[in-house]
């Protein structure tokens, strides 16, 4: 199964995020330019990628949203970083590298463990670290 490969980028200037980006335009759309970011441009725009997972509503999701885990009703937010998976998963043991919930892989097969079935199917975008923070204190 090809996973697709899309990104957005937040422009804390602005406020908003540019989802007009492939892998070889990043740079050009976020700074005009082939040129490396300056500091202050690094501190402006935040680069998120795609999971390649979809929610129980059919919306992307992507790292740097904020889900709710049904089977819990709580929010947490998309990362990607160090995660765990265990053996029996067919993943690489306990410590992954991938996008996660909580420190737990997000993967589209039934799991019985941790977040209680992280699978997209159980999960509902409702927002986003930037715009809706708020929704990580209940």
């Amino acid at each position: 199964m090809k996973r697709e490969i899309k990104f957005r980028v937040w422009d804390a200037t602005e406020k908003e995020y540019n989802y007009d980006i492939v892998a070889g335009n990043i740079l050009s759309v976020i700074h005009g330019s082939g040129d490396p970011l300056s500091e202050e441009e690094e501190e402006q725009f935040t680069l998120q990628q795609y999971t390649g997972l979809k929610d129980k509503n059919g919306v992307e999701i992507y790292e740097g949203d904020i889900v709710n885990i049904l089977k819990e009703n709580k929010c947490y937010p998309v990362n990607f970083g160090n995660c765990y998976a265990s053996a029996d998963d067919n993943y690489c043991g306990t410590e992954c590298f991938g996008y996660h919930i909580d420190g737990e892989i997000m993967g589209s097969r039934e799991r019985n463990w941790g977040k209680g079935a992280l699978i997209s199917e159980n999960m509902e975008v409702i927002g986003n670290i930037f715009e809706n923070s708020e929704l990580l204190e209940k």
